[in-house]
């Protein structure tokens, strides 16, 4: 009987011995994050600054009527002409004159990204030339 609880503590004290370098390597990892600062705003996370931006935006629909460089004036259901300006920062699609596009934009019309809105009806396109539609 007393040999087996000796054998119990052992096990267990071994048992807690090998877990130790774990613990320890745990210990160090958040000591290093803590160390290396997030480039976001103090009091603020990434997903905080991603909605603030996201709130300070709006969603451009219409066709592009004209490309000046980097800006594209797109002109809106309504018949209202906006700006719209890219940079490097934007993420976009190939957009040329006629496409029709989306894109969010925020207070001074910078695009945050901007898409080209592929129609997906397909009724006009035929294989064959004896199909009438």
């Amino acid at each position: 009987m007393i040999s087996k609880v000796i054998r119990l503590l052992a096990g267990g004290i071994l048992l807690f011995l090998f877990n130790m370098p774990q613990v320890v390597d745990v210990a160090s990892a958040a000591d290093k994050l803590k160390e290396a600062p997030c480039e976001v705003s103090e009091g603020t996370n990434a997903m905080q600054a991603e909605q603030a931006a996201t709130r300070e935006s709006h969603v451009v629909f219409g066709e592009v009527v004209r490309v000046d460089g980097s800006t594209y004036v797109v002109k809106e259901k309504g018949g209202k002409e906006v700006s719209v300006k890219t940079d490097e920062k934007t993420e976009q699609s190939p957009i040329k004159k006629g496409d029709h596009i989306s894109a969010n934009v925020d207070k001074d019309n910078h695009a945050l990204w901007i898409r080209g809105n592929r129609g997906t009806d397909r009724r006009t396109e035929h294989v064959s030339g004896d199909c009438n539609p």
